[in-house]
């Protein structure tokens, strides 16, 4: 597996508002019918906005989404309004609906049929209870001026994204299937904007990060074939949570329902306003995260067991470019204004967005040293656990938190036999039996 690691000293996140028609608007037949995209303002690019790639069961909210159907006449793809159901994280208001699985996508003036461009589809983050993907917070003039492709969509998040019940009807993960649903509708029609299908990145930060990983742990189709992860992997401890069972039913009593069993209670809510439905979340302060999945014999499972038992990812040697910030999780604490973003430096931008779209292009961040990117960004080795420090200067160095690292390797390396994470569904008497020689199983400090 090819790996890059970063360490950036400072990242800014670009707050952009883009908007307006031309006489121009573009025209894609796509194997789902006809889309209509609208010119962009602000480059030399095309917007193809809120375009729907399923849809929710609305007998059941809470299970697995269904491809949308092909459209039987034009889609006019010009709004991105759409937001899957959460507490909105900028002014704190509850809002969404569940007609939100929309895709984005951002095509440069020199793709067409004979210029296939790479594309890179991004899944935003939020602890898989709030995001977006409208152009507000993820605009894409940056981006594609490197003459890649950039595609952004809604994935169901909380309860309805993911509430695992152990059940059929809600196994888990609807919302990581949500995105596996996108994967598929980007990798069959991407073609038509202009894009290569054989060259489709996936990237995410925080929770979208960590989603990405899931989807190289479990996915079962070459749906992408390169990964950014940023500031977040699998096996972080808040990217999985042991499933509440109960949820149903304290919801359902929240919201004036008594419920004597899980099925009752589903079909209560089944009913309820998603606003009412998420202001109950926020109220009762329940949380949904990814989760094992029970057997359920004809059923979908994703994911199948705990990460750290995972030993063969199931996608196999796909290069991945990933890294933290140094000051990681610092823009939770600020205040900045839109206003104070105008004036951001061109070149902490060009300099990360060509190295994130060299990756895009070519699997190499730096395939050529420049001004702009005067280092060569070498891969990970066994041997050479090469990181690119990224400030006002490039620096290449070896082992990130070194002496940190070293530690952790050799505790891991003391007690990997203890380190298995547990199905509910499994035999844990025989599972976590410990031998009676402890420093046999702990290892001899």
């Amino acid at each position: 597996m090819w790996i890059w690691i970063l360490n950036i000293t400072l990242l800014f996140v670009v707050i952009y508002h883009a908007s307006g028609l031309s006489d121009l608007d573009p025209l894609v037949d796509s194997k789902v019918g006809f889309i209509r995209g609208l010119r962009a303002t602000d480059g030399d690019y095309s917007m193809y906005l809120g375009i729907p790639y399923a849809t929710v069961n609305k007998s059941n909210p809470f299970g697995v989404s269904a491809p949308h159907p092909k459209f039987m006449e034009v889609f006019e793809a010009f709004n991105d309004s759409a937001i899957c159901p959460q507490v909105e994280e900028f002014n704190n208001t509850i809002v969404g609906t569940l007609d939100c699985l929309h895709v984005n996508i951002y095509v440069p003036d020199s793709a067409n049929s004979s210029n296939l461009l790479p594309v890179l589809v991004y899944i935003y983050g939020g602890l898989f209870m709030i995001g977006f993907s409208g152009r507000y917070l993820y605009g894409a003039r940056y981006l594609v001026k490197h003459d890649i492709i950039l595609v952004t969509f809604n994935y169901r998040l909380g309860p309805y994204g993911f509430m695992c019940l152990n059940t059929p009807e809600v196994p888990g993960n609807q919302g990581l299937k949500d995105q596996q649903l996108a994967f598929k509708w980007i990798k069959n029609n991407i073609e038509a904007f202009g894009g290569d299908s054989n060259k489709i990145t996936i990237c995410g930060s925080s929770s979208g990060a960590s989603s990405a990983d899931f989807h190289l742990l479990y996915s079962n189709e070459q749906l992408f074939h390169q990964a950014i992860l940023q500031s977040g992997t699998a096996l972080h401890p808040w990217a999985m949570l042991q499933p509440d069972t109960s949820a149903p039913q304290k919801l359902s009593k929240q919201l004036g329902f008594t419920a004597t069993n899980t099925h009752e209670a589903l079909a209560f809510l089944s009913t309820v306003d998603s606003n009412l439905m998420t202001e109950a979340v926020s109220e009762l302060g329940l949380k949904f995260r990814p989760c094992v999945e029970k057997d359920f014999g004809k059923v979908e499972k994703f994911i199948y067991d705990y990460p750290v038992n995972i030993q063969k990812p199931s996608l196999g040697n796909v290069p991945i470019l990933l890294g933290c910030n140094s000051d990681e999780a610092l823009a939770a604490y600020d205040n900045l204004t839109p206003k104070d973003f105008t004036n951001l430096n061109e070149f902490i931008i060009n300099r990360v967005t060509t190295l994130w779209a060299n990756f895009v292009k070519f699997g190499d961040p730096t395939p050529e040293t420049t001004d702009l990117l005067p280092v060569k960004w070498s891969i990970v080795t066994k041997d050479n656990m090469y990181y690119l420090t990224i400030d006002m200067k490039l620096k290449l160095k070896k082992r990130n938190f070194k002496a940190r690292m070293t530690f952790w390797d050799l505790l891991y390396k003391l007690n990997q036999k203890a380190q298995v994470g547990y199905r509910e569904d499994t035999d844990q008497n025989t599972c976590a039996a410990i031998p009676n020689n402890y420093k046999e199983y702990f290892g001899n400090y």
